[in-house]
């Protein structure tokens, strides 16, 4: 607001008198001259006091402006240091001497000043608590943070993250250099080849487990996982990711593949030696028996079989986590091997009603795989799709090319897969829930067939339908793309 002690009013006051004076006298002296005759020093005189007058009159009006000027100038710096100092305690006013679209528009930019601030102070608010919810969650996961800005070379390593491996905050420096020295030489070229790849791949995340090394020398199990912030071009700028000690887990997970692997060993050579008494007393080998007691002996032989499937699927889980099945890369004509498949398994399939149908393809096709490991594999969705089927069905075999891949396909006619199986379809020890189909393994099949096939280069997975059926397929790399045209096979 204008200073109270401003004299601009007395100043004004003063202009105005002296204004009305200058009129007076000059209506005066024009009267006097046509009236009375002036002599020269008279009218010298009347000069003199007119220029005085006129003197004032210039002097009070430059106080007069001067006033509202200074007032006008020092109410708008006022003004303009309210809104630079974001004080929004009071709206800006109209000021006398100021004009008002000059005032209304300082109003104006202070409202929106005002809501700007406003928003950005809100926004700093949500920012700190997203920052300090951010912090105790990890801080509470006990897990330890890093950053790499690839743009600026940099990298950041939380305190924690040291403290993972033994060190503290300033034990460890900052570099790129420090993570890949802690890798244990069996992952380091698979780790960093990874962690270099991630520029080709289309993806936003990474999620790797490997072996670090701690300050006095031993190794722990890490799970190293987060996300890649990408510029424009689609180049990585940022990784952040959280380094999680999972070495008690990794130590269970042996521990647990150990019993299992115990046991299992333990039942295998029992188990073949019961089946096989037990064929042999269904053959009678040992003589005929009784009606009944063929009936419960056939059965014996029928569980135990299932029994020594069960375990072998146990032992190949085993084999598959720990790293110790071997695959081999036959060349492999896949049509052959298919055929076979389906002569082997059409009993299992008459049992249910059900008979294999390689439909006509496109055919030597040759590939890349382990003929065992295929033909288990190819077992397991066969018997699946016969024991889905519905009595009469017919279960087709397809071979596709696919892009340097064959990709086979097993199709069913069955009743689909439930939605709410779906997402765990190739989950340990899972089966969906069917009232109306005896299941008679342990839920490993799938499992252990999405692994075999990874593990040989390919890929699986299955397209379904309620009340139409499943199609269960996978890849495997092709020698070459030469595929002559063949008839098809029909089993029995």
């Amino acid at each position: 607001m204008i200073d109270p002690q401003d004299n601009s009013p007395r100043i004004a006051l003063n202009f105005r008198l002296a204004l009305a004076t200058l009129c007076v006298l000059a209506i005066g002296f024009v009267a006097y001259v046509f009236i009375t005759e002036v002599t020269t020093a008279q009218l010298r005189i009347i000069t003199i006091l007119f220029g005085l007058l006129i003197v004032y009159l210039c002097w009070s009006m430059q106080q007069h402006w001067r006033a509202i000027l200074g007032g006008t100038v020092h109410e708008l710096h006022e003004q303009i240091e309210r809104l630079g100092s974001s004080d929004f305690s009071s709206p800006i006013s109209i000021a006398p001497g100021i004009d008002k679209s000059v005032m209304s528009a300082l109003a104006e930019a202070q409202s929106k000043l005002r809501a700007v601030y406003t928003q950005h102070a809100h926004d700093e608010l949500i920012l700190k608590e997203r920052e300090e919810r951010a912090r105790l969650a990890i801080a509470g996961s006990n897990d330890g943070l890093w950053d790499r800005d690839i743009e600026q070379d940099t990298i950041y390593y939380s305190p924690r993250w040291k403290s993972i491996l033994g060190y503290t905050d300033a034990e460890l420096a900052n570099t790129v250099a420090t993570w890949v020295s802690h890798i244990h030489p069996e992952d380091a070229d698979w780790v960093i080849s990874q962690a270099l790849s991630c520029d080709a791949k289309n993806t936003d995340r990474f999620h790797y487990e490997y072996r670090l090394r701690r300050k006095d020398g031993q190794y722990i199990w890490v799970l190293d996982r987060g996300l890649i912030a990408r510029n424009l071009a689609g180049k990585p700028r940022r990784l952040v990711g959280i380094l999680t000690d999972i070495s008690e887990q990794k130590l269970a997970e042996k521990m647990k593949n150990e019993f299992i692997s115990t046991i299992s060993h333990g039942l295998r050579t029992p188990l073949t030696s019961i089946h096989g008494s037990l064929q042999l007393l269904v053959a009678g080998v040992m003589g005929d028996l009784p009606y009944k007691a063929h009936d419960m002996v056939k059965l014996a032989s029928k569980n135990s079989q299932l029994l020594i499937n069960l375990v072998d699927e146990i032992l190949d889980m085993e084999k598959l986590m720990s790293g110790m099945m071997i695959f081999h890369k036959d060349e492999i004509e896949l049509v052959k091997i298919i055929e076979q498949s389906i002569m082997l398994n059409a009993g299992y399939a008459t049992s249910f009603g059900v008979r294999y149908m390689l439909a006509p393809h496109e055919g030597p096709c040759r590939v890349i795989s382990d003929t065992n490991r295929l033909m288990q594999i190819l077992a397991n969705l066969l018997s699946n799709a016969a024991k889905f089927s519905r009595q009469g069905g017919i279960v087709t075999v397809r071979i596709v090319p696919a892009d340097g891949f064959a990709r086979v396909e097993i199709e069913d006619h069955g009743e689909g897969i439930p939605l709410a199986f779906r997402s765990k379809i190739f989950g340990e020890f899972t089966q969906a829930d069917r009232s109306n189909t005896r299941s008679d393994g342990a839920g490993l099949g799938l499992n252990i067939a999405k692994k075999m096939v990874g593990k040989m280069g390919g890929e699986i997975g299955y397209m379904t339908e309620v009340n139409q059926g499943t199609t269960f397929w996978f890849t495997v790399p092709m020698i070459d793309n030469y595929l002559v045209r063949s008839s098809g096979y029909v089993g029995p």
